[in-house]
């Protein structure tokens, strides 16, 4: 192999960023495939986070022919003690040495803008998705929104300095799980202490349910750090694009009954990531022939969000939402599902995953490094 080239793609000249992917995972055949055309219009500027951002898309070529790729940039509207850190995302490499050299180009970039730390991956959402990388659990497909990634990442980023900033897991709930008859009587004991009472959310009229959602994940961003602060516009964005994909079956909210106040919320969705495999990426010329009708016929279930504001943590309401969720999703036929993503030390979250009989499945690490900074600027080529 050559030396290899660094360059800074424009936004129109993003092919070779978005399709290096489709080469390293031909044969690999647990990776789902991004449509390719949403792909293109996140990256072009169709995320609030990127295009909030100053950013960079990079790529390593030996000759004409691309070998690694990262996004790197840093966002305004990180919370406080994140100040000063440059993020990484999206980082994917055919090798090692083409691994090694994106992320040197990375910290360059950020040594150039006196950012001192570089963090990631980062969700180029600034979501769930793609978010960290994957160091165990790669015995099937991810579930909608999970990371995937080669199983030698981890090991490169300890061998490059890079230390763990935070593990998050995910838990595995199957259809056999049963539910002890002891933990069933605590599970509707709490929902009485609670004094609250669960209902689904109606998709076709979203808006008030959507507001109460909205109330809880404001008071939980408030005190986490790592939550971004979330806005009315992007969240009723978010929540159109996903009530298209939902099953209303397996939302619930819960609200005190004395007035009405909204304290906590679950949000599972069909695993769209069975039907995503199947298409391959694009949407034509068959693309849409797995995707209609496909959805009574997905199997499985994914946690995407789960927040309680402060004061009703520990009542149990939580364990008391996943329990009832996971009746619905029994009874409309989902042999399985997937919860979280959750701090691995988060065991508040954790319980009531666990009550239910969710293991833990999979572990994503999110990583950081301390860079020398410096004046100048990144020698990559246009």
């Amino acid at each position: 192999m050559s030396a290899l080239t660094i360059r800074e793609l424009a936004p129109d000249r993003l092919k070779d960023f978005v399709m290096l992917p489709f080469g390293i995972y031909r044969d690999d055949p647990n990776w789902v495939a991004p449509l390719i055309g949403d792909q293109l219009k996140l990256l072009k500027g169709g995320s609030r986070f990127i295009a909030g951002s100053e950013h960079s898309f990079l790529m390593a070529y030996d000759g004409n022919r691309p070998r690694a790729r990262v996004l790197v940039g840093r966002y305004a509207g990180m919370k406080p003690n994140l100040a000063g850190c440059c993020y990484f995302s999206l980082l994917e490499a055919a090798d090692r040495p083409a691994f090694e050299a994106m992320l040197g180009a990375a910290e360059s970039w950020a040594s150039a803008r006196g950012l001192g730390k570089l963090i990631g991956p980062w969700s180029p959402t600034d979501g769930e998705d793609d978010r960290c990388f994957l160091i165990d659990g790669f015995d099937g497909p991810p579930t909608l929104m999970g990371t995937y990634n080669q199983r030698w990442y981890p090991e490169a980023m300890d061998g490059l300095g890079y230390l763990k900033e935070m593990d998050l897991c995910t838990f595995l709930l199957t259809g056999k799980a049963e539910i002890e008859p002891r933990i069933a009587r605590a599970l509707e004991l709490a929902l009485l202490r609670s004094r609250s009472e669960i209902g689904h959310v109606d998709i076709k009229d979203m808006q008030k349910d959507a507001k109460d959602m909205f109330e809880i994940l404001k008071a939980c961003a408030a005190e986490d750090p790592l939550l971004p602060d979330p806005t009315w516009e992007q969240f009723m964005n978010e929540a159109k694009q996903l009530s298209k994909l939902a099953d209303e079956r397996l939302i619930l909210v819960a609200r005190r009954k004395e007035d009405r106040k909204p304290v906590a919320f679950v949000v599972c969705m069909p695993n769209w990531s069975e039907v995503l495999k199947k298409m391959r990426g694009r949407v034509f010329p068959v693309g849409w022939v797995h995707a209609l009708g496909a959805k009574r016929r997905i199997k499985g279930m994914r946690a995407l969000m789960q927040f309680c504001v402060p004061e009703y943590r520990g009542s149990g309401i939580m364990a008391v939402l996943y329990w009832k969720i996971f009746e619905e999703a029994v009874k409309a036929g989902y042999s399985y599902g997937e919860a979280g993503i959750i701090k691995d030390d988060n065991h508040g979250s954790r319980r009531p995953i666990e009550a239910i009989g969710g293991r833990k499945y999979r572990t994503y690490r999110w990583y950081g490094k301390q860079i020398r900074t410096f004046a100048g600027t990144h020698d990559t080529a246009r």
